[in-house]
C-alpha cells in the first residue's frame, strides 16, 4: 500500500498555484534539453510499456465517451471485470489483464444498490469467482457524490492510493466540474490534475464522459462535450455510440500510442448486462439506408454476424442478429437468409427465436 501525507500534498499544490517561483539571477538553471539520441539509447535498457487494450497503454489516461443511455458504464464495468478475471480478449480484441494488478471503479452517477444489482448480473457471466481474491474494486455510499472542492480531491486521491489499485474508472467527469467545460478554464485544470495524479500514482486512468448532444452522427472527437479541452490532454480517447435503431458500436477515436483501427464493433447487451460483441465494419456503412432487396453477398454478413453472437453453445437469439443488422439490411431480407442458411444445413431454427450453427 503507498504512503503519502495527504495534507502536504495539498498545501504544496496550493502554493504552487499561488505563489510563483523567484529564480535567483546568480542562480545556475539546470539544463532540461539533450540529443533525441540519448534518449533512444537511455529508452534502450528500460522495459517495454505494454498496450492493455486498443490503444490504453499502461500507465496512460484518458476517456470513454458518446451518449446518453449508450452503454458507456456497462462497457467500462464489462472492461474492467473482464480485467479482474483475466481474460485474454474483450470484445473481441486482445486484452493484457496480467498487466494489471487491481482495478477500482469509482461512480458517482447513480445510488450504490442499483450499481451493486447490476453488477451481481454482470459477474454471473463468470463459472467461477474466489470473491477474496478478485481485484475489482467499487467505492461504497460514504464516497462524495461529486469532486469539487479540496475536502473531495482529497478523499478523492486517498481512495486511489488506499485502494492500491493501478486502473482506476472514474463515472464521471461531469461531476469533477461546476460550470459547461467550453466556458470555463477549470475544465482544463482539473485535466491537468487527473494527468499529473495519473502519472505521480503510476496508475492507468480511464474517466467517462459525455458528447454534445448527437443522434444518428458518427462518432468524431469534435462532437465530445469539451473536445477543445480535452483532447490535448487524453492519450485515448474511446466512443461508445448508439443509434436510433439502437445499434450500438465502439470506436478507436483517438489514440496516442497506435493507429486508430478503421473499423468500429458492433455490440449488443444481453439479459446479464454484458456486452455481445457483433461485426466489424466501417462505421459510414451504419448510417446508410436499410437495403430491402435480397443480395446473395449479404447472406455471408448475415452468417458470420450469427457466428458473432454464438454463445459457448454455438447459439445466438434471433432478436440479437435483427438488432445488430438494423440499419443495414431490413427485417423480411435477414429472415429470407435465414431461410436460406437453413436449407443450406448452416444452421437449426427449430427451437423459437434460437439459431443454433451446426
Amino acid at each position: 500500500m503507498r504512503s503519502i501525507n495527504m495534507e502536504n500534498i495539498i498545501k504544496t499544490e496550493d502554493t504552487l498555484l499561488k505563489k510563483p517561483t523567484k529564480v535567483n539571477s546568480n542562480s545556475v538553471i539546470q539544463t532540461h534539453c539533450c540529443s533525441v539520441f540519448s534518449l533512444i539509447e537511455r529508452s534502450a535498457d528500460e522495459p517495454e510499456i505494454p498496450m492493455i487494450w486498443s490503444g490504453i497503454k499502461k500507465g496512460t489516461f484518458g476517456f470513454v465517451y458518446g451518449p446518453a443511455k449508450s452503454g458507456k458504464t456497462i462497457f467500462c464495468e464489462n472492461f474492467g471485470m473482464s480485467i479482474a478475471a483475466r481474460k485474454d480478449t474483450f470484445l473481441g480484441k486482445p486484452l493484457n489483464s496480467m498487466q494489471v494488478n487491481k482495478v477500482l471503479f469509482i461512480s458517482m452517477e447513480e445510488f450504490w444498490l442499483n450499481r451493486t444489482e447490476r453488477n451481481k448480473q454482470q459477474l454471473s457471466v463468470f463459472n467461477e469467482i474466489d470473491k477474496q481474491k478478485f481485484p475489482y474494486l467499487v467505492v461504497d455510499e460514504t464516497f462524495p457524490y461529486s469532486i469539487l472542492d479540496k475536502k473531495s480531491w482529497r478523499i478523492f486521491e486517498k481512495t486511489i492510493i488506499e485502494s492500491g489499485a493501478d486502473l482506476v474508472i472514474v463515472d464521471s467527469f461531469t461531476r469533477m466540474i461546476r460550470n459547461e467545460i467550453e466556458k470555463s478554464k477549470v475544465g482544463s485544470e482539473i485535466l491537468i490534475r487527473l494527468k499529473e495524479l495519473t502519472n505521480r500514482l503510476k496508475i492507468t486512468m480511464i474517466v467517462i464522459h459525455h458528447s454534445s448532444k448527437i443522434i444518428n452522427m458518427p462518432l468524431d472527437i469534435a462532437n465530445m462535450a469539451g473536445s477543445r479541452v480535452v483532447g490535448q490532454e487524453a492519450d485515448f480517447i474511446l466512443g461508445i455510440n448508439k443509434l436510433s435503431n439502437n445499434t450500438r458500436y465502439f470506436k478507436e477515436v483517438s489514440t496516442r500510442y497506435k493507429q486508430e483501427n478503421e473499423l468500429v464493433t458492433t455490440f449488443s447487451i444481453n439479459h446479464n448486462l454484458w456486452l455481445v460483441k457483433g461485426r466489424d465494419l466501417q462505421e459510414n456503412s451504419l448510417f446508410k439506408p436499410v437495403d430491402h432487396r435480397e443480395n446473395p453477398e449479404n447472406e455471408e454478413l448475415v452468417f458470420n454476424t450469427i457466428e458473432g453472437l454464438a454463445s459457448e453453445n454455438e447459439e445466438a437469439k434471433v432478436a440479437d442478429l435483427i438488432t445488430n443488422l438494423n440499419g443495414t439490411l431490413c427485417r423480411t431480407v435477414i429472415y429470407g437468409y435465414l431461410k436460406s442458411l437453413e436449407s443450406s444445413g448452416l444452421i437449426d431454427r427449430s427451437k423459437k427465436g434460437i439459431i443454433k450453427l451446426l
